[in-house]
């Protein structure tokens, strides 16, 4: 990885110079000056610019953590979401040293670092350290606990999910589509027949995740936090029977509705070898012309894009769902190995407490990266620094609003985070340790099948392979297992 050599280089003459308190609790005093922190995130080749300015706002952001906090921080953006995905797990297994990084449910698991034991307990650091994030967010973090101790930090952010699709605004206008009529992904049919007639240089649907993934929601299904898009349980069924999507008719219809939209090509023929940053850069591209997606952010429903045109956001009729998964969706978590953990969660701290800070690091430079006009900023296109993922570094409550979005959006997402459908088993984290060894068979046959299967690229024989295959792994001893669990935390509540 980038500078990885000479960082750990200077860490070894770093920690052979200072004292270190046992326990990794951090430095004190006039020690604790030199302190660098390590904190791995994704970012880069995944989004419309790249932070090809990263250095000059490291620098920036260096000075003020330098002077508030008296140590500072190696941000260390590692390639798009998919690289992250694949090179995270690998350096953590490998032994890296570092102090903070960013892990989710779908994106550097979570869970499986987690129950690795690669993660600290936060119990005790985060009332002490972090107490606005432990006063705003105390609820949530229940959901990070694993083996008995909080081991994340939630990025306060839109938490609800909601089944939705994203329009190209230069689109609507040109065919004048009827909005109001978009109730359900099936409507979508008519929009994608006429994007593929109309616009045939155009993708007509990006397939970053395949289709049924993108409406477990609207189907009124919830995940458990481990193989989300596999394992599934009803947010009406209150005892909470564990399924396989699979093998589930309403998932299985919108398989086959994939395979039919693939048929008639809105789905490219080469699609299924796309990875998730090869997706990315074609929708940052404009060469798509629109795309589904599970988080409808009210207030923030309209999205510039980097190729002069706004993307229009319009949610399906299925429920918003609150669930532990959602929380799980962006987290910072502090490395176990960690010699710092006192400063890396005073600097969590800072950057939710911090509105210059955290936009600094989440926009870039006034008049370099953006323009501020009145409470809005403007993203400069050649700025040369546009991660986009504020959501990544902490409390997007206090980031700034794009030009477009509405003055009272943070509202609307806390209103929608409390009106939400709960699921049953908020609250409820799984014992990994019982089922690690079935959890990983089972994602190794699902790993080889899903994408094509649930993509709509192959028939029906592969369809009935893969849930053979499924059943040959484990899958039901799997779901027993997980089972026992919820039915043992259901019966003590």
């Amino acid at each position: 990885m980038k500078r990885m050599a000479s960082a750990l280089i200077c860490l070894i003459f770093l920690v052979a110079a200072l004292p270190v308190m046992a326990g990794g609790q951090g430095e004190d005093g006039a020690a604790a000056e030199a302190v660098e922190l390590v904190w791995y995130v994704p970012g880069g080749s995944g989004f419309p610019y790249g932070p090809d300015d990263e250095k000059e706002v490291y620098a920036q952001l260096n000075n003020m953590i330098q002077r508030d906090l008296g140590f500072s921080v190696d941000i260390r953006a590692t390639g798009g979401f998919g690289e992250y995905r694949e090179t995270m797990p690998l350096a953590m297994a490998a032994g890296e040293d570092f102090d903070l990084v960013w892990t989710s449910s779908w994106c550097n698991n979570f869970m499986d670092a987690a129950s690795d034991g690669y993660y600290a307990g936060l119990d005790e650091l985060l009332p002490e350290y972090a107490p606005t994030i432990w006063k705003d967010t105390r609820d949530a973090l229940e959901s990070t606990r694993m083996n008995g101790e909080i081991r994340g930090v939630w990025s306060q952010q839109i938490a609800a999910k909601t089944s939705n699709v994203f329009l190209r605004e230069s689109m609507i206008e040109k065919y004048g589509w009827d909005l109001d009529s978009i109730k359900e992904v099936e409507d979508l049919e008519p929009l994608l027949t006429q994007i593929k007639r109309e616009d045939p240089d155009l993708i007509p649907l990006s397939m970053r995740k395949p289709l049924p993934e993108w409406m477990i929601y609207d189907l009124g299904y919830g995940d458990l936090g481990v193989l989300v898009d596999l394992l599934a349980i009803r947010l009406d069924d209150k005892s909470c029977q564990v399924f396989s999507l699979i093998e589930d008719p309403g998932y299985k219809n919108k398989i086959e509705l994939a395979r039919d939209w693939y048929a008639k090509g809105f789905i490219p023929k080469d699609g299924l070898t796309y990875n998730m940053d090869q997706w990315n850069q074609m929708v940052n591209a404009g060469k798509v012309g629109m795309k589904l997606h599970n988080t409808w952010i009210p207030g923030k429903d309209r999205v510039t894009t980097a190729f002069d045109d706004t993307w229009v956001q319009i949610p399906f009729d299925g429920p918003s769902v609150m669930q532990g998964g959602n929380i799980v969706s962006t987290l910072n978590a502090v490395s176990a190995r960690s010699e710092h953990q006192v400063e890396a969660v005073r600097l969590l701290e800072y950057l939710w407490t911090n509105e210059e800070a955290f936009n600094l690091l989440a926009w870039g430079i006034e008049g370099t990266h953006y323009n501020l006009k009145g409470d809005f900023i403007e993203p400069l296109q050649d700025g040369g620094y546009y991660a986009n993922i504020p959501w990544v570094f902490g409390n997007t409550f206090i980031s700034y609003l794009r030009e477009g979005e509405n003055p009272e959006a943070n509202e609307m997402i806390y209103k929608l985070n409390q009106d939400a459908v709960k699921s049953p088993l908020m609250g409820f984290s799984l014992d990994m340790d019982s089922i690690k060894t079935l959890v990983a068979t089972v994602s190794s046959v699902h790993e080889q099948y899903y994408k094509a299967v649930c993509g709509g690229y192959v028939g029906d024989d592969v369809y009935e392979e893969y849930v053979a295959a499924l059943k040959q792994a484990g899958i039901d001893e799997l779901i027993e297992g997980i089972q026992d669990q919820i039915d043992s935390w259901t019966a003590s509540k």
